[in-house]
């Protein structure tokens, strides 16, 4: 009989997280039967990638909590047809325990959480993708509606805590830790924030995010004459992208031909906007908004330097790794980068590109002038970048990892 992995996320398709499509596309190439279990489903014209296994699954096995209503005495009524039909009376007893589940248990909210696993079938296995998405099958476990194991993916802001809310995210975890099977990160920063909120060390694999070195190749159409600059992200005031604004400036006041490429939307535009005009470049800075990976791909085969220049967040949370500087590398791109949470894993310095301090914002802007003036440079970290993230992230190495673990769970 084929074994059944049921994925709990919280959107699905979600057009920025490929790498829960690629998981998802990796199980069933490999003959897994699938359920997808989420807050909301969206249509196949949201995934970038593997749409047509994502419009089969969005058609059979995809189970979202769209549907449930509002009001209190429609969820009754909802939660009681799902008794009749499955026999699920002592879950349902169970789930609004108020001494266990408080408010949520008695607004049936702890049942609605849990009755995608009824309406799929026993899985043999499940695959949480964050945190809270994690307790919701621990839940779904403890109420005896799957007999599962459960591994869950932490991805960073569901990991990250405050001195203010440390003790609560804790408390929440508390279950999730001691009774989940498996917990996978993505690099030791995330693994030591884990360990902070109590999950033994034992239970947590680090299995780095990957991406598909082959897809990120091509025929460079760089200029060596006029310098392109490329950022990637949200356009967030963490994300830092007036520092890559700055260093346009600075080679431009240092005679070098530059112009910058920022990907990406948010909130941070106006002001970035701003500042170019105040800088008087405005004309040598492209706002391109989002795109998808296509997109992202030949503005990588079109720049010279990749400017990674997050810092840490007004509440100090951090980059747990940072994809785009795979995908970057992958499309031989030398990348400059702030030594902020665990971005550095990502990158091999003076070999792949550049790590500068946090807080020493002259040593980032020599770092990219001495790539910007030194072509042969430039082109030696590109060509290592390459190298170093196809022996190390390419989805092949990655995914294989994460099968082991399934088969072995099952097992």
């Amino acid at each position: 009989m084929t074994d059944h992995i049921a994925f709990s996320c919280n959107g699905f398709p979600i057009a920025s997280e490929t790498f829960i499509a690629k998981q998802i596309y990796n199980a069933f190439s490999n003959g897994y039967e699938l359920s997808v279990h989420c807050q909301f489903a969206n249509t196949s014209e949201d995934s970038t990638i593997h749409s047509e296994m994502v419009n089969y699954l969005l058609t059979s096995s995809v189970f979202s909590l769209s549907n449930w209503p509002e009001k209190i005495n429609l969820r009754i009524v909802r939660a009681m047809e799902i008794v009749r039909s499955h026999h699920k009376l002592p879950a349902l007893l169970k789930s609004i325990n108020p001494v266990k589940f408080g408010r949520s248990g008695l607004s049936l909210r702890i049942f609605r959480d849990s009755s995608t696993f009824i309406k799929s079938g026993q899985p043999d296995l499940v695959h949480a993708h964050y945190g809270p998405n994690g307790v919701k099958a621990i839940i779904a476990r403890q109420l005896g509606i799957i007999h599962c194991p459960i591994i869950t993916t932490f991805h960073g802001y569901d990991a990250h805590s405050t001195p203010q809310n440390h003790a609560t995210l804790a408390a929440r975890y508390r279950d999730l830790f001691i009774e989940g099977d498996r917990f996978i990160v993505n690099g030791e920063f995330l693994k030591k924030q884990l360990l902070g909120l109590g999950c033994p060390e034992e239970k947590v694999s680090i299995i780095e995010n990957s991406i598909d070195t082959n897809f990120f190749s091509g025929e460079s159409i760089r200029s060596l004459e006029k310098i392109r600059l490329i950022t990637v992200g949200r356009l967030v005031d963490w994300k830092n992208q007036a520092l890559g604004i700055k260093c346009l400036k600075y080679l431009l006041d240092q005679g070098v031909d530059a112009t910058y490429a920022i990907v990406g939307e948010g909130r941070e535009k106006p002001r970035l906007t701003a500042l170019t005009a105040s800088l008087g470049i405005a004309d040598r800075v492209h706002f391109l908004g989002n795109l998808t990976q296509e997109g992202i791909k030949d503005q990588f085969l079109q720049s010279n330097i990749f400017l990674m220049t997050s810092i840490p967040g007004p509440d100090n949370r951090q980059e747990t790794q940072g994809i785009v500087t795979l995908e970057a590398q992958a499309a031989s791109l030398p990348v400059v980068a702030i030594d902020n949470g665990g971005i550095a894993s990502t990158i091999v310095d003076n070999v792949t590109g550049k790590i500068v301090p946090i807080g020493n914002e002259q040593a980032y802007l020599d770092a990219v002038l001495v790539l910007a003036k030194d072509h042969e440079k430039c082109k030696a970290f590109g060509l290592s970048g390459t190298k170093f993230v196809r022996e190390k992230f390419d989805d092949s190495i990655k995914l294989c990892n994460i099968l082991e673990l399934y088969r072995g769970l099952i097992r």
